[in-house]
């Protein structure tokens, strides 16, 4: 069943700029039409990310929500290689002939950061799809300012 809402906590969101929130808002809402632990009706989910885990707290109702802490450090290895693979594509631009090499291997990377979260938290989602989309997320959310600036490399 589909989440009602998926937010980014509210200190990560006021000190974000815009552009950050503008990419979290749509990645959220992907999020958002997944299949989000199937076996639960949540209302809404809340990612928070600090120096030693990402939280995720589950609002069902009224109650105060159930909340999961993804250790940073069992994600560290994913994050650390996704980042440097979008470095090195900011590096050497779209047009070179190690473009097309390298976005293969951050396909492959974002792919065993999904199954990885996947095999943390395992009632999070049904399908590896699902955790691809929360994988987007968590990494726009950890990683922060790792993005491809294409205006800037060329």
């Amino acid at each position: 069943m589909a989440v009602e809402t998926v937010r980014v906590s509210e200190h990560l969101w006021q000190r974000a700029p815009s552009s950050k929130r503008d990419e979290w808002s749509a990645l959220a809402a992907e999020v958002r039409g997944s299949a989000l632990f199937p076996s639960r009706t949540l209302r809404r989910l809340v990612i928070d990310a600090g120096e030693r885990a990402v939280t995720l707290a589950l609002f069902e109702g009224a109650r105060a929500p159930e909340v999961i802490e993804i250790q940073r450090s069992a994600l560290q290895v994913v994050l650390d290689e996704y980042a440097s693979i979008i470095h090195r594509l900011e590096d050497e631009g779209p047009h070179t002939t190690r473009a097309e090499a390298l976005d293969h291997a951050k396909k492959t990377v974002h792919d065993a950061g999904a199954r990885k979260l996947a095999a943390l938290e395992p009632a999070l989602g049904a399908s590896l799809d699902v955790y691809r989309k929360v994988f987007s997320l968590l990494v726009a959310i950890v990683l922060g300012g790792v993005e491809i600036d294409w205006a800037a490399a060329q």
